[in-house]
Protein backbone atom coordinates (compact mmCIF):
# COMPACT_ATOMS: atom_id res chain seq x y z
CA UNK A 1 0.00 0.00 0.00
CA UNK A 2 2.56 2.33 1.09
CA UNK A 3 5.01 1.95 -1.83
CA UNK A 4 1.78 1.64 -4.24
CA UNK A 5 0.86 5.56 -3.10
CA UNK A 6 4.82 6.40 -3.42
CA UNK A 7 4.74 4.75 -7.00
CA UNK A 8 1.93 7.53 -7.31
CA UNK A 9 3.35 10.34 -6.15
CA UNK A 10 6.27 9.99 -7.77
CA UNK A 11 4.76 9.64 -11.23
CA UNK A 12 2.68 12.47 -10.41
CA UNK A 13 5.96 14.13 -9.81
CA UNK A 14 7.50 12.87 -13.16
CA UNK A 15 4.28 13.97 -14.99
CA UNK A 16 4.82 18.02 -13.46
CA UNK A 17 8.13 17.98 -15.10
CA UNK A 18 7.60 16.46 -18.03
CA UNK A 19 4.71 19.36 -18.72
CA UNK A 20 7.09 21.95 -17.92
CA UNK A 21 9.80 20.87 -19.96
CA UNK A 22 7.09 21.04 -22.33
CA UNK A 23 6.50 24.31 -22.02
CA UNK A 24 9.85 25.53 -22.10
CA UNK A 25 10.75 23.73 -25.20
CA UNK A 26 7.74 25.21 -26.57
CA UNK A 27 8.85 28.73 -25.14
CA UNK A 28 12.48 28.17 -26.40
CA UNK A 29 10.72 27.58 -29.78
CA UNK A 30 8.44 30.09 -30.08
CA UNK A 31 11.48 32.62 -29.32
CA UNK A 32 13.14 31.45 -31.62
CA UNK A 33 10.36 31.59 -34.40
CA UNK A 34 9.49 34.83 -33.33
CA UNK A 35 13.54 36.01 -33.32
CA UNK A 36 13.67 34.84 -37.28
CA UNK A 37 10.73 36.43 -38.16
CA UNK A 38 12.49 40.07 -37.26
CA UNK A 39 14.27 42.50 -39.32
CA UNK A 40 16.98 43.64 -36.96
CA UNK A 41 17.61 47.18 -37.07
CA UNK A 42 21.25 48.23 -37.01
CA UNK A 43 22.61 50.93 -35.12
CA UNK A 44 23.68 54.22 -36.16
CA UNK A 45 27.61 54.47 -36.52
CA UNK A 46 29.35 55.76 -33.44
CA UNK A 47 30.43 59.40 -34.15
CA UNK A 48 32.85 62.01 -31.84
CA UNK A 49 32.01 65.37 -33.37
CA UNK A 50 30.42 64.44 -36.68
CA UNK A 51 33.22 62.33 -37.43
CA UNK A 52 32.78 58.59 -37.60
CA UNK A 53 35.46 57.92 -34.46
CA UNK A 54 38.72 56.68 -35.24
CA UNK A 55 39.74 53.00 -33.85
CA UNK A 56 41.27 52.48 -31.16
CA UNK A 57 39.87 54.33 -28.61
CA UNK A 58 41.65 54.89 -25.54
CA UNK A 59 39.36 55.87 -22.57
CA UNK A 60 40.66 57.19 -19.17
CA UNK A 61 38.58 54.91 -16.47
CA UNK A 62 37.28 56.89 -13.61
CA UNK A 63 39.69 59.55 -15.21
CA UNK A 64 42.27 56.80 -14.42
CA UNK A 65 42.00 55.73 -11.38
CA UNK A 66 45.51 54.32 -10.37
CA UNK A 67 47.29 57.19 -11.67
CA UNK A 68 45.38 60.45 -9.44
CA UNK A 69 42.26 60.43 -7.44
CA UNK A 70 39.60 59.08 -9.25
CA UNK A 71 36.87 61.21 -11.09
CA UNK A 72 38.33 64.04 -10.53
CA UNK A 73 39.93 67.48 -12.62
CA UNK A 74 43.19 66.37 -11.73
CA UNK A 75 43.07 62.56 -13.04
CA UNK A 76 41.30 63.76 -16.26
CA UNK A 77 43.96 66.92 -16.94
CA UNK A 78 46.34 63.89 -16.48
CA UNK A 79 44.97 61.56 -18.49
CA UNK A 80 44.30 64.22 -21.38
CA UNK A 81 47.95 64.95 -21.35
CA UNK A 82 48.43 61.34 -21.76
CA UNK A 83 46.89 61.72 -25.08
CA UNK A 84 43.57 59.69 -23.84
CA UNK A 85 40.53 59.86 -26.37
CA UNK A 86 37.58 59.52 -24.09
CA UNK A 87 37.53 60.63 -20.44
CA UNK A 88 35.21 58.47 -18.53
CA UNK A 89 33.34 59.32 -15.85
CA UNK A 90 30.27 58.20 -13.26
CA UNK A 91 27.84 60.82 -12.25
CA UNK A 92 25.10 60.90 -9.08
CA UNK A 93 22.93 63.93 -8.17
CA UNK A 94 23.26 65.97 -5.13
CA UNK A 95 20.38 66.81 -2.73
CA UNK A 96 20.15 69.77 -4.92
CA UNK A 97 19.64 68.15 -8.10
CA UNK A 98 23.17 68.90 -9.28
CA UNK A 99 25.13 66.42 -11.52
CA UNK A 100 28.63 65.56 -9.61
CA UNK A 101 31.25 63.40 -10.71
CA UNK A 102 31.69 60.53 -8.47
CA UNK A 103 31.33 56.56 -8.46
CA UNK A 104 30.36 55.21 -5.07
CA UNK A 105 26.55 56.51 -3.61
CA UNK A 106 28.39 57.33 -0.79
CA UNK A 107 31.64 60.03 -0.16
CA UNK A 108 33.96 57.53 2.54
CA UNK A 109 36.01 55.30 -0.15
CA UNK A 110 37.36 58.60 -1.79
CA UNK A 111 36.83 61.51 0.53
CA UNK A 112 37.92 62.49 4.13
CA UNK A 113 33.50 63.25 4.96
CA UNK A 114 31.27 60.53 5.09
CA UNK A 115 27.49 59.89 4.09
CA UNK A 116 25.28 59.65 0.66
CA UNK A 117 26.31 62.11 -1.98
CA UNK A 118 22.29 62.52 -2.47
CA UNK A 119 22.18 63.86 1.54
CA UNK A 120 24.49 66.93 0.60
CA UNK A 121 24.04 70.03 -1.28
CA UNK A 122 26.90 71.16 -3.73
CA UNK A 123 28.17 73.89 -2.08
CA UNK A 124 28.61 71.11 1.21
CA UNK A 125 29.61 68.19 -0.85
CA UNK A 126 32.38 70.50 -2.34
CA UNK A 127 33.64 71.34 1.18
CA UNK A 128 35.18 67.46 1.26
CA UNK A 129 38.97 66.70 -0.13
CA UNK A 130 38.49 64.65 -3.22
CA UNK A 131 41.80 63.25 -2.61
CA UNK A 132 42.38 62.60 0.57
CA UNK A 133 41.98 58.41 0.27
CA UNK A 134 44.45 58.51 -2.93
CA UNK A 135 47.34 56.26 -2.11
CA UNK A 136 49.78 54.42 -4.61
CA UNK A 137 51.60 52.57 -2.34
CA UNK A 138 49.11 50.78 0.06
CA UNK A 139 48.87 54.10 2.17
CA UNK A 140 52.36 54.84 3.00
CA UNK A 141 52.06 58.37 1.47
CA UNK A 142 48.83 60.18 0.21
CA UNK A 143 50.35 62.81 -2.39
CA UNK A 144 47.04 64.31 -3.39
CA UNK A 145 45.94 65.43 0.43
CA UNK A 146 45.09 69.06 1.21
CA UNK A 147 46.12 70.05 -2.33
CA UNK A 148 42.16 71.24 -2.84
CA UNK A 149 40.83 68.38 -4.78
CA UNK A 150 37.42 68.49 -4.91
CA UNK A 151 34.47 66.62 -6.10
CA UNK A 152 33.93 68.32 -9.96
CA UNK A 153 30.51 68.85 -11.36
CA UNK A 154 29.88 67.50 -14.75
CA UNK A 155 29.36 71.10 -16.12
CA UNK A 156 33.20 71.30 -15.69
CA UNK A 157 34.30 68.23 -17.00
CA UNK A 158 31.95 68.96 -20.25
CA UNK A 159 32.96 72.51 -20.56
CA UNK A 160 36.54 72.10 -20.11
CA UNK A 161 37.97 69.17 -21.66
CA UNK A 162 36.08 70.02 -25.02
CA UNK A 163 38.71 68.34 -27.07
CA UNK A 164 38.10 65.17 -25.78
CA UNK A 165 35.21 62.43 -25.56
CA UNK A 166 33.43 62.09 -22.66
CA UNK A 167 31.58 58.50 -21.47
CA UNK A 168 28.88 58.97 -19.11
CA UNK A 169 27.78 56.62 -16.86
CA UNK A 170 24.52 57.34 -14.86
CA UNK A 171 24.80 55.58 -11.89
CA UNK A 172 21.85 57.82 -10.28
CA UNK A 173 18.25 55.75 -9.55
CA UNK A 174 16.76 59.41 -9.79
CA UNK A 175 14.14 58.91 -12.69
CA UNK A 176 15.16 62.77 -13.09
CA UNK A 177 18.60 62.19 -13.44
CA UNK A 178 18.15 61.18 -17.13
CA UNK A 179 16.14 64.59 -18.23
CA UNK A 180 18.68 67.02 -16.14
CA UNK A 181 21.62 65.48 -17.95
CA UNK A 182 20.55 65.58 -21.08
CA UNK A 183 19.51 69.10 -20.47
CA UNK A 184 23.18 69.60 -19.65
CA UNK A 185 24.54 67.85 -22.29
CA UNK A 186 22.39 70.27 -24.99
CA UNK A 187 23.29 73.32 -23.52
CA UNK A 188 27.29 72.12 -23.27
CA UNK A 189 26.75 72.13 -27.12
CA UNK A 190 28.33 68.10 -26.37
CA UNK A 191 25.32 66.10 -27.89
CA UNK A 192 28.09 64.56 -30.34
CA UNK A 193 31.07 64.31 -28.17
CA UNK A 194 29.25 62.13 -25.47
CA UNK A 195 28.75 58.47 -24.68
CA UNK A 196 26.07 57.96 -22.52
CA UNK A 197 26.27 54.52 -20.61
CA UNK A 198 24.88 53.04 -17.65
CA UNK A 199 24.14 49.39 -16.06
CA UNK A 200 20.50 49.65 -15.78
CA UNK A 201 18.81 49.03 -19.27
CA UNK A 202 15.25 50.92 -18.04
CA UNK A 203 17.47 54.16 -17.07
CA UNK A 204 18.86 53.87 -21.06
CA UNK A 205 15.64 53.84 -22.29
CA UNK A 206 14.24 56.53 -20.39
CA UNK A 207 17.65 58.82 -21.67
CA UNK A 208 17.35 57.07 -24.97
CA UNK A 209 13.65 58.51 -25.23
CA UNK A 210 14.27 61.94 -23.56
CA UNK A 211 17.46 62.55 -25.55
CA UNK A 212 17.06 61.32 -28.97
CA UNK A 213 20.47 60.95 -30.95
CA UNK A 214 22.98 60.96 -28.35
CA UNK A 215 25.24 58.34 -28.73
CA UNK A 216 24.70 55.33 -25.66
CA UNK A 217 26.10 51.97 -24.63
CA UNK A 218 24.20 48.62 -23.80
CA UNK A 219 22.79 48.37 -20.23
CA UNK A 220 23.28 44.77 -18.96
CA UNK A 221 20.03 43.27 -19.78
CA UNK A 222 20.89 44.50 -23.55
CA UNK A 223 24.12 43.05 -23.25
CA UNK A 224 23.02 39.58 -22.12
CA UNK A 225 20.30 39.82 -24.67
CA UNK A 226 22.92 40.34 -27.26
CA UNK A 227 25.13 37.14 -26.13
CA UNK A 228 22.46 35.25 -26.12
CA UNK A 229 21.61 35.82 -29.86
CA UNK A 230 25.19 35.35 -30.48
CA UNK A 231 25.44 32.31 -29.10
CA UNK A 232 22.23 31.01 -30.58
CA UNK A 233 23.12 32.35 -34.08
CA UNK A 234 20.59 34.94 -34.01
CA UNK A 235 22.95 37.73 -33.34
CA UNK A 236 22.00 39.60 -36.50
CA UNK A 237 18.41 39.75 -35.08
CA UNK A 238 19.19 42.11 -32.44
CA UNK A 239 17.55 45.58 -32.62
CA UNK A 240 20.79 48.36 -31.69
CA UNK A 241 19.26 51.10 -30.00
CA UNK A 242 22.79 51.76 -28.84
CA UNK A 243 26.12 52.36 -30.61
CA UNK A 244 28.38 50.21 -28.08
CA UNK A 245 28.79 47.27 -25.84
CA UNK A 246 30.95 48.16 -23.24
CA UNK A 247 32.29 45.21 -21.18
CA UNK A 248 34.87 43.13 -19.69
CA UNK A 249 37.00 40.65 -21.57
CA UNK A 250 35.03 37.42 -20.55
CA UNK A 251 31.29 37.94 -19.67
CA UNK A 252 29.89 35.00 -17.95
CA UNK A 253 32.72 32.63 -19.62
CA UNK A 254 32.71 33.95 -23.14
CA UNK A 255 35.69 35.49 -24.20
CA UNK A 256 34.23 38.64 -26.09
CA UNK A 257 37.79 39.80 -27.57
CA UNK A 258 37.65 37.48 -30.75
CA UNK A 259 36.91 37.54 -34.12
CA UNK A 260 33.47 36.42 -34.39
CA UNK A 261 32.37 38.09 -31.27
CA UNK A 262 33.33 41.37 -33.04
CA UNK A 263 32.12 40.82 -36.60
CA UNK A 264 28.53 40.34 -34.79
CA UNK A 265 28.82 43.14 -33.01
CA UNK A 266 30.08 45.26 -35.58
CA UNK A 267 27.41 43.54 -37.91
CA UNK A 268 25.08 45.83 -35.84
CA UNK A 269 26.90 48.81 -35.79
CA UNK A 270 27.85 48.09 -32.46
CA UNK A 271 31.43 49.27 -31.24
CA UNK A 272 33.58 46.56 -28.61
CA UNK A 273 34.79 48.59 -25.68
CA UNK A 274 36.85 46.41 -22.97
CA UNK A 275 37.43 47.38 -19.49
CA UNK A 276 39.44 47.63 -17.55
CA UNK A 277 43.08 46.59 -18.89
CA UNK A 278 45.75 47.60 -16.53
CA UNK A 279 48.76 46.12 -18.04
CA UNK A 280 50.63 47.02 -21.13
CA UNK A 281 50.49 42.95 -22.52
CA UNK A 282 46.79 42.98 -22.11
CA UNK A 283 46.05 46.47 -23.86
CA UNK A 284 48.91 44.87 -26.69
CA UNK A 285 45.91 41.75 -26.59
CA UNK A 286 42.92 43.31 -27.16
CA UNK A 287 44.44 45.54 -29.43
CA UNK A 288 45.68 43.02 -31.63
CA UNK A 289 42.31 41.10 -31.45
CA UNK A 290 40.69 44.21 -32.90
CA UNK A 291 38.21 45.82 -30.36
CA UNK A 292 37.13 49.38 -30.94
CA UNK A 293 37.95 50.76 -27.49
CA UNK A 294 39.97 50.03 -24.67
CA UNK A 295 39.07 51.61 -20.90
CA UNK A 296 42.61 51.64 -18.65
CA UNK A 297 43.10 53.05 -15.14
CA UNK A 298 46.58 53.62 -16.28
CA UNK A 299 46.35 56.50 -19.32
CA UNK A 300 50.36 56.77 -19.26
CA UNK A 301 50.39 53.21 -20.68
CA UNK A 302 48.70 54.56 -24.54
CA UNK A 303 51.61 56.16 -24.92
CA UNK A 304 53.46 53.22 -26.34
CA UNK A 305 50.38 52.19 -28.62
CA UNK A 306 49.12 53.21 -31.74
CA UNK A 307 47.09 56.27 -32.04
Amino acid sequence: MGNNRSSSVLFGIQKIFAVFAAVIILLIAGLFLYLSSLEGKRAEELEIAGQKIKQPLYFAHRGGAQEAPENTMEAFEKAAANGIDILELDVRMTRDGRLVVIHDSEIDRTTDGKGPVSGFSLSELQRFDAGHKFTKNGGKEFPFRGKGIKIPTLAEVLDKFRDRGINIEIKEADPGATGKLCALITESQRRDTVIVASADSAVLARFRTECDGVATSAGFGETLWFLFLYKTGFSNRFNAEMQALQVPERLFGTDVATKDFIAAARERNLKIHIWTANKKSDIKRLLDAGVDGVMTDRPSLIQEFPK
